[in-house]
C-alpha cells in the first residue's frame, strides 16, 4: 500500500507542475502579443531605413511595457514584491538583460550567419522568452519569501 505522506508529495509536485505549465503557457500568449508590438515596431523602423541594432531597442521597450501589463494581469499570480514599482524595475531590469541577449544574437546572425534581419530577429525573440520567462518566474513570481 502507498505511504499517505508519497501521495501528497506526488500531489504537491504536479501541483506545481501544473502551475509551471500553465504559467508558462500563458507567458507564451503575452510573449506572442508583446512580440506582434516589437515586431512591428521593428520591422517599420528597419524598412524605413534604420540600422537593425537601432531599430531592435524602440521594438524591445515598447514590448516590454505591453509583455508586463498583461503578464501580471492575467499569468503571474504570486509576487514576491509587494511594491509594484520596484517590481516593474526588476522586470524591467531583467528586460535589458533580455535586449542584451536580444542585440548579441542579431548581431551573430546578421554579421557572421549572414541572416536576414527578420529571420535574425525570430531567433532572438526565442532566445530572449526562454531567458526571461525563466529569470521572471524565478525571481518575481514564484513563492518565496516576500520583499518590500
Amino acid at each position: 500500500m502507498a505511504d499517505p505522506a508519497f501521495l501528497v508529495e506526488s500531489n504537491v509536485e504536479n501541483s506545481q507542475k501544473l502551475k509551471w505549465f500553465h504559467d508558462f503557457c500563458g507567458y507564451l500568449v503575452v510573449g506572442g502579443l508583446a512580440f506582434v508590438v516589437d515586431f512591428c515596431i521593428y520591422f517599420g523602423l528597419v524598412s524605413a531605413g534604420l540600422e537593425p541594432l537601432v531599430a531592435a531597442p524602440a521594438g524591445f521597450v515598447a514590448g516590454l511595457v505591453v509583455n508586463y501589463a498583461l503578464a501580471t494581469r492575467y499569468v503571474f499570480r504570486e509576487h514576491r514584491l509587494k511594491r509594484r514599482s520596484l517590481e516593474f524595475i526588476a522586470y524591467a531590469a531583467i528586460g535589458i538583460l533580455g535586449l542584451c541577449v536580444n542585440e548579441a544574437v542579431i548581431w551573430i546572425a546578421i554579421d557572421f550567419a549572414h541572416a536576414h534581419a527578420v529571420v535574425a530577429k525570430v531567433l532572438a525573440t526565442g532566445f530572449v522568452f526562454l531567458f526571461n520567462f525563466a529569470a521572471r518566474r524565478a525571481l518575481l513570481f514564484s513563492k518565496g519569501d516576500h520583499v518590500r
